[in-house]
């Protein structure tokens, strides 16, 4: 039985500017659904998860819980061409059904926008603390390590 299934969409990479196809060529994989098997999930399908517990599906609350039915969550995707593992999408769902899957740069902005960020971005972040200006990656990484000492 699988254990995920992947978000998909047409990303652009931060690194050599190609947009991927939205398919499973990027491996956003996400372990949201209640029964996964593997299906690619897009733009306007519906996810069948439990949202009152997104934490037992590798979600990390970094903002605020869900609110009213809309979720924002942050993941990470892997270039297809170039193969740099570490972008970032945000992807949106309301009611159920994926509003938006688009790739993002991961900014303060981005992050006050998200209800959930993928567990393991925490190995992004990583790397991404010494190259970046904005103190909320920095303060994301040491959240996300509270966060995951406190589960263990």
């Amino acid at each position: 039985m699988a254990s995920f299934d992947y978000f998909v969409g047409n990303l652009r990479c931060s690194k050599c500017g190609s947009i991927s196809r939205a398919d499973l060529s990027t491996n956003m994989q996400t372990k949201l659904s209640l029964t996964p098997k593997l299906t690619e999930l897009g733009v306007g399908q519906r996810v069948y998860a439990d949202w009152r517990d997104l934490c037992a599906a590798g979600y990390v609350c970094i903002t605020r819980p869900l609110i009213e039915d809309s979720l924002v969550l942050l993941d990470l995707w892997e270039c297809p061409v170039c193969f740099t593992p570490f972008n970032w999408a945000k992807i949106i769902i309301e009611h159920s059904i994926i509003r938006v899957i688009e790739s993002v740069d991961l900014t303060a902005a981005i992050v006050e926008s998200a209800n959930y960020i993928s567990e393991d971005c925490r190995y992004a972040l990583d790397e991404q603390v010494a190259a970046s200006s904005e103190s909320i990656v920095g303060s994301l990484l040491e959240y996300l390590r509270r966060q995951m000492n406190a589960d263990a």
